[in-house]
């Protein structure tokens, strides 16, 4: 099997050490593991930006992974497809009434290109279309549950241009939560004044990025008569051995949790941010979002990864029980999902993150994460003689707002992820940094 050798180790130390001393590197995590085991993990600075005292972010630093928090939610309903719980052809419609009423906008605006969304305009944002000056109709087709696992529902992002990143975070996911209907009261938000639910396309007819992995989660919340705190903890987190990841700020997690910071446009360093994102008080949590809030540290989210290899590779140890089974992992998770004009939205949408990598094309498949259509490699740098290899087709990864990633990489064994905290998202540092310890990590890989 793979493994990382000395020297592999000694590059990735040596890196790290070097962009440590950099005042504009965040604070950060990195890790990697093969189905045998971790081969890798070292963190740089502190949990909070300027507070020495503060401890040290390691592998056990609890961040929030907001869309990474998809992956699991997705396997946990592909759980209960297995034991006939839930079908896929389910209409959300039959656990949640409101989605009776599916309103397609006719004249939504152009897609915006989300590998850009960190960058602070030079002028003022465009004003936002007002809602009567919206025209829609109603839906056309009933939107299933595998609309919701394929982001072909139509739920959307309302993703408009920030200029100001160092303030309160406004959307669905912040907003006070209603304690007597948690799940109406999120609906009414992401409703934004509609007479019904807002879709961007008739469900099944393209991708989008949107509420999809947040409205699966109260499906499983309905189907099992659990939340999703208990029903992930029970089927996932506890036979996995994820003691570090929750949907609240326990003790235990706020012990370890990274402070978010916060990266000003003037000089290019960082700061404490200080901010509103989630709801951070566990008494006021009585929603809880599966495409979006949940905690958990480097270790914990290895830990999934590293299951997911077991799986794809038949070498889960006898003593541990599988999750899912292996068939569904390899005809859903990794899996491609989408149509030609599925797959054009969600390149469009990733933009050039990943134009110059030669990848072959970006998917999606049912497990919350894209799928890397061909091998990636980065074109020579200063001091590289060839092109780096970064992760080969078939890969499966996604990231989240706060600058946090991971990828697995069946092909060759390994999934890895790169975990920091801060905004603006997108921040081009981090994606460099994060892109360098890939390749360094695949130049050490023997086996």
């Amino acid at each position: 099997m793979v493994h990382l050798s000395t020297q592999g180790k000694q590059a990735l130390e040596a890196f790290i050490d070097g962009v440590s001393e950099d005042p504009s590197t965040p604070p950060f995590v990195f890790a990697a593991t093969t189905a045998e085991g971790e081969v890798y993990s070292q963190g740089n600075g502190f949990n909070s930006i300027e507070d020495s005292d503060s401890g040290l972010v390691d592998i056990d630093t609890v961040f929030w992974i907001c869309s990474q928090s998809k992956m699991i939610t997705h396997v946990a309903a592909l759980q209960l497809t297995e034991a006939g719980k839930l079908s896929l052809d389910d209409p959300v419609s039959k656990y949640l009434p409101e989605f009776e009423n599916l309103l397609v906008i006719e004249n939504f605006p152009p897609p915006i290109d989300i590998s850009t969304a960190g960058d602070i305009p030079t002028g003022p944002p465009p004003p936002p279309l007002a809602l009567e000056d919206l025209k829609y109709h109603p839906a056309t087709t009933v939107m299933t549950v595998e609309h919701l696992m394929t982001y072909t529902s139509g739920l959307f992002y309302p993703f408009t241009p920030v200029l100001e990143w160092n303030q309160d975070i406004d959307n669905a996911y912040s907003a006070p939560q209603d304690e007597a209907d948690p799940v109406g009261g999120f609906i009414k938000v992401i409703k934004m004044g509609f007479p019904g639910i807002p879709l961007k396309f008739e469900p099944g007819t393209d991708w989008t990025y949107g509420y999809s992995s947040d409205i699966l989660g109260f499906v499983i919340e309905k189907v099992t008569g659990k939340s999703l705190e208990v029903y992930m903890n029970e089927n996932i987190f506890e036979p996995l051995g994820m003691t570090r990841t929750s949907f609240y700020q326990s003790p235990h997690i706020k012990e370890k949790k990274i402070e978010i910071s916060y990266r000003r446009p003037t000089d290019g360093l960082l700061q404490p941010w200080g901010h509103r994102i989630y709801e951070d008080d566990p008494s006021k949590v009585f929603g809880l979002y599966g495409g979006a809030n949940l905690l958990t540290s480097a270790r914990d989210c290895l830990t999934f990864l590293r299951h997911l290899l077991q799986l794809h590779s038949n070498t889960l140890p006898p003593d541990v029980k599988p999750i899912i089974s292996r068939e569904t992992l390899l005809n859903k998770v990794f899996k491609p999902s989408l149509g030609p004009q599925g797959q054009k939205s969600i390149e469009t949408m990733l933009g050039p993150i990943v134009a110059s990598m030669g990848t072959g094309g970006i998917q999606w498949g049912y497990g919350g994460m894209a799928l890397a259509m061909g091998n990636w490699d980065v074109e020579p740098g200063p001091g590289m003689a060839a092109k780096m290899k970064l992760r080969r087709g078939g890969s499966a990864f996604w990231s989240g707002f706060l600058n946090t990633t991971h990828f697995v990489d069946p092909t060759t064994g390994v999934a890895a992820v790169f975990q920091t905290q801060m905004l603006p998202p997108m921040d081009p540092t981090v994606l460099k940094i994060g892109g360098a310890l890939e390749g360094i990590l695949y130049q050490g890989l023997v086996g």
